[in-house]
């Protein structure tokens, strides 16, 4: 299923602010510009120790390995203001496919008193829908319930549905349940459908989990009072 989220300008925004990963970032050595990066690079690989200020311009040039380093540093370093800067390194390590950064980038979008610039916002949400749309299920899950709670991208139960779609078709259960209650006690003015609910709930029922299949078949019985046709919410359920 293709998704547009609303904020896809905020794609082209970060690629065009930060050129270098819009052909994926660096993941190898030689992609770098110069010979001191080239260096300070091997050394990292090489698993020595690197001065903050050269972590830092590793992570400036697109590294994805240095930008993971350097935004860890920034979030141990204990100090709120310096976790808008981590995402921002988290976000460029995800956008270069480590999708460890994406979990560290996770946890720090759903902190409430985060305070993102618009242009932080931007990218950590380009890293969300990369790593999403390139098969990391949780990404796509986690993307549903930040739109799902409004933070921090907005409220948007399109979206929220779109990206639970996309986690349950890579093998998330629980994305899967969540689907299909949307479609079965959907908010925000969205309409019943028990096809598409069902069609989640068969997904949910391919998965291994006891627990999942428990309240895929629990919910498969529910539908069974429901009309077989999509119904706007406006007009509800007959009593």
């Amino acid at each position: 299923m293709q998704t547009r989220p609303r904020h896809i300008f905020a794609v082209i925004l970060v690629l065009a602010a930060m050129p270098a990963l819009a052909d994926g970032g660096v993941q190898r050595t030689n992609q770098l510009p110069t010979e001191h990066l080239q260096s300070l690079r091997k050394q990292m690989i090489a698993g020595r120790s690197l001065a903050t200020r050269d972590l830092r311009a590793l992570a400036d040039a697109a590294d994805g390995l240095a930008a993971f380093k350097y935004g860890k540093w920034l979030e141990e370093q204990g100090k709120p203001q310096l976790l808008p800067d981590a995402t921002h390194y988290y976000a460029i390590a995800s956008y270069t496919d480590r999708d460890f950064a994406t979990r560290r980038l996770v946890a720090l979008l759903v902190l409430p008193n985060l305070e993102l610039t618009a242009s932080r916002q931007n990218e950590a949400l380009d890293a969300m829908i990369h790593q999403a749309q390139t098969g990391n299920a949780d990404a796509a899950f986690a993307l549903s319930q930040m739109y799902a709670a409004g933070r921090p991208f907005g409220k948007d139960p399109e979206a929220v549905r779109s990206w639970l779609e996309i986690a349950a078709n890579s093998g998330r259960g629980d994305a899967a349940i969540k689907l299909a209650l949307t479609y079965m006690m959907p908010t925000d003015g969205m309409d019943i459908d028990p096809v598409k609910a069902r069609a989640a709930l068969d997904l949910a029922m391919a998965q291994p989990e006891p627990g999942t299949k428990a309240m895929a078949q629990t919910l498969l019985a529910r539908l069974g009072d429901m009309p077989a046709v999509p119904i706007p919410v406006s007009e509800g359920l007959s009593e």
